[in-house]
């Protein structure tokens, strides 16, 4: 595909206008042809002689075509020359003009304007400040813009001198929040695994200070010890084959460690072992 954009990210030429206006014209001629005639209809208003010299017999319906555009390009925009540059909401209003009054197709300009609307275009306000007036200058919404052609603030014959693009002040790009992990970046089968691992040793008892809880955090076991520890334990007794880190983020949703001592009676021990469900919650021995 021919590259039609060559300014820069706010601005369109009038040449780059021309080709997406005449991509999908439907009309029984060749882009080329109705491209040269406009820009020929554009210079025949500047000049005495004509530098482009039109085929003898002009197809009407190539003629039609330019002298529509060229005449709302003319009623639109002051000082129109085939060598503009002008920013791409100006060029997106003469294309819903030329839509709205002779139903020409404008679908190509229209998904180029979405396509920098929501990029380039997406922190930019649109500044009217004419020359006459001595008011503040006045910030004009994008769709005001586009859709009231007609409005009294708005003159339908653009003054381009007075119009200018600035970005909105105090705009900062929103972080998207990252998405929490449910299975704590070691995955759901290891995470599972992990948590059947604490259930079964803290209900049977089977590591020293892993005990059954359910206190606020429903779910939790407790462990009277250092984290740490209970990582090298759950290694070495029942081969957990995580990192340490890993283990850090995971443990953090299945126990609650605590540095004070703990030190059960045998016949607590039972108790524990006997009970159907844990004690709600389990008190610490210094409590008993």
């Amino acid at each position: 595909m021919t590259k039609i954009f060559q300014h820069d990210i706010h601005h369109w030429s009038l040449e780059e206008f021309i080709r997406l206006i005449v991509i999908k014209t439907e009309i029984p001629i060749h882009d080329e042809q109705l491209r040269k005639h406009i820009l020929h209809e554009i210079k025949k208003n500047r000049v005495t002689e004509n530098f482009y010299q039109p085929p003898d017999e002009v197809d009407t319906c190539l003629a039609e075509s330019a002298e529509r555009i060229v005449g709302v390009l003319s009623n639109t925009i002051a000082h129109i020359s085939s060598e503009m540059s002008l920013p791409i909401i100006f060029w997106m209003r003469i294309a819903l003009i030329l839509h709205n009054q002779y139903q020409i197709n404008i679908d190509s300009v229209v998904e180029h304007y979405s396509k920098w609307r929501n990029d380039e275009g997406k922190n930019l306000q649109l500044i009217y400040s004419p020359k006459i007036s001595k008011g503040k200058p006045e910030n004009i919404p994008f769709d005001l813009f586009l859709v009231q052609t007609g409005y009294k603030r708005i003159p339908q014959i653009l003054k381009t001198s007075e119009w200018h693009l600035e970005e909105i002040k105090g705009t900062v790009a929103k972080k998207t929040k990252k998405a929490k992990d449910t299975y704590c970046n070691i995955g759901k089968p290891a995470l599972i695994k992990l948590k059947e691992m604490m259930k079964n040793a803290a209900s049977n008892m089977q590591i020293k200070n892993l005990l059954p809880y359910h206190g606020h955090d429903k779910g939790k076991h407790l462990f009277y010890g250092k984290r740490e520890d209970l990582y090298n334990i759950l290694v070495e007794k029942y081969s957990l084959d995580i990192t340490y880190k890993s283990y850090c983020q995971a443990s953090s949703k299945l126990v609650n460690v605590t540095r004070k001592k703990c030190n059960l009676s045998s016949a607590q021990i039972q108790i524990i072992k006997l009970r159907k469900k844990p004690l709600t919650p389990l008190k610490a021995i210094h409590e008993i």
